[in-house]
């Protein structure tokens, strides 16, 4: 069954050259969804392209101030000859704008995805002036929105508490491709790398160096590890050019205990996870946290904040350990409990490993996402014939 849908995405990755995860798994639900066009919000000059039952249309924006504009015409491009039987959209914001107005001018259903915890945690609009103005039309368009789709469930009982009906909201984690994580890896040899004897307690963390994720706190941390435990080590793995968290090392006089890898790619920190004691994650929120679930499917235990995504990744006491937000005591003692007893680290990262695979299946997410998506379209064409029926 061909299911004509209709995506507004941010995600630039989908006009690179070459292969890339995210180029994969939107080609994997064209072929299941059997026709698939995306306006990409974008800025530069990328060129749009077919591939198969996919069509990826950027915007190519001068500044991401026009994005709403340049996406509606984007829209109205693709839909000049061609209508979407659903459309889905990435954010409540931009691209939720975007999808409103089209959903207005075609008459067909919306779905509003929720990636964050915009709802649940309120960190997003505290981050920044032009977040919580973002936020006036986001929450606008949350009402507006035939099904909105979120990654955990704290995030859907605070939209029901918000007003919007519970049938409404959807909780469907993203699909993440854990299977790099899941074969053992040999190279690189970390460990030796930095001159880390076999034994010493490893901590590892993995993102990308922005506010949310709260690097002080855990820097600020990881110095009474130390005190406690000196054979302690940290590494983190992710793009700290042109931060201030090189210099917060210093600062802290950290610098022979944690180390910098700079960007990897999965295979890379496959290897690193497995050769960790635990993962440590201190954001401020997360929707999910998807390093959550690949530190896991590597047998690695966490120890993370409390923030919605970890609620859901983590079986707290079993499978990791979560740990007050913005509480440095809270996360030394979280750290040391897992570092210091390294047998109970390995049973926890053996049950994490057990349990995420059983959760978060890549194959049934693809197929939930992709039923969401027909089921919404088939519950507006009811809609639409029986509106037909009443005028006649």
């Amino acid at each position: 069954m061909i299911t004509k849908t209709l995506m507004i995405s941010m995600d630039s990755s989908l006009l690179l050259s070459g292969a890339n995860e995210t180029k994969e798994r939107h080609r994997d639900y064209a072929e299941r969804l059997g026709d698939l066009k995306i306006v990409v919000c974008n800025r530069g000059h990328a060129t749009g392209y077919t591939d198969g039952p996919l069509r990826v249309e950027p915007t190519n924006s001068r500044h991401p101030v026009a994005y709403l504009f340049d996406g509606i015409r984007a829209a109205n491009r693709l839909t000049r000859d061609w209508k979407p039987e659903v459309i889905a959209a990435q954010d409540p914001m931009i691209t939720g704008l975007i999808g409103a107005r089209m959903r207005r001018k075609l008459g067909v259903p919306l779905i509003v995805q929720d990636h964050t915890t915009l709802a649940g945690e309120g960190g997003f609009a505290t981050e920044s002036l032009r977040n919580c103005l973002l936020m006036i039309p986001g929450r606008e368009v949350f009402k507006g929105a035939d099904v909105i789709r979120v990654l955990n469930h704290a995030e859907r009982d605070a939209l029901v508490h918000s007003g919007i009906l519970a049938d409404r909201v959807r909780v469907l984690p993203l699909r993440t491709n854990l299977n790099p994580f899941l074969t053992p890896k040999a190279l690189p040899q970390w460990r030796s790398q930095f001159g880390l004897a076999p034994n010493a307690p490893l901590a590892v963390w993995i993102g990308r160096a922005v506010p949310v994720k709260n690097l002080p706190l855990l820097l600020s941390a990881f110095t009474e590890v130390v005190k406690a435990l000196p054979e302690a080590r940290l590494i983190l793995a992710g793009d700290m050019r042109n931060s201030p968290y090189p210099a917060l090392i210093d600062k802290l006089d950290l610098t022979a205990q944690v180390f910098l890898t700079g960007a990897l790619g999965h295979d890379d920190l496959a290897a690193l996870c497995q050769t960790a004691n635990v993962f440590v994650l201190s954001s401020d929120y997360e929707g999910l946290g998807r390093v959550l679930l690949e530190a896991a499917a590597a047998g690695l235990p966490s120890v993370s904040t409390d923030t919605n995504g970890a609620k859901d990744a983590i079986r707290d006491g079993d499978t990791g350990l979560i740990v007050p937000r913005r509480d440095a005591r809270a996360l030394v003692a979280g750290m040391l409990a897992l570092l210091c007893d390294p047998e109970r680290a390995r049973a926890m990262g053996q049950r994490a490993k057990v349990d995420v695979l059983a959760r978060y299946d890549r194959e049934r997410l693809t197929a939930d996402w992709v039923n969401l998506l027909r089921d919404t379209a088939q519950a507006g064409m009811q809609k639409r014939g029986a509106k037909k029926a009443t005028a006649l």
